[in-house]
């Protein structure tokens, strides 16, 4: 009788170790996922950090170039002003010299 009671809590106490071994396995298992889902989601971060890095960089020489492209505008802008100043200034010479060639023509005419 003694050892069918102690068979039985043998046989219950097995049953208990293959259960929580079961368990163990499982959560094991469920670690594993979990640490490789973390692997990828890591490496996604440092790549979109990568592409972040790479971007802000890209940007920087966009307004560096648009700096640049902006100042060689107003050079040119500034250039483009003083000719044509200039050349405002060599017409108005122009007409003031015709007028007085058109003056000149009618006093000779008179």
């Amino acid at each position: 009788d003694k050892i069918t009671e102690q068979h039985v809590q043998i046989t219950k106490l097995t049953k208990d170790v293959e259960k929580l071994t079961k368990d163990l396995q499982d959560k094991t298992n469920e670690l594993l996922t979990t640490q490789e889902v973390s692997a990828v989601l890591q490496q996604q971060l440092e790549d979109k950090d990568t592409q972040l890095a790479f971007s802000q960089a890209a940007n920087s020489r966009l307004e560096s170039t648009a700096r640049e492209g902006k100042k060689a505008t107003e050079g040119l802008a500034k250039e483009h002003n003083t000719e044509l100043a200039k050349l405002e200034r060599q017409v108005a010479d122009l007409r003031r010299t015709l007028e007085t060639s058109e003056d000149n023509l009618k006093t000779l005419k008179q």
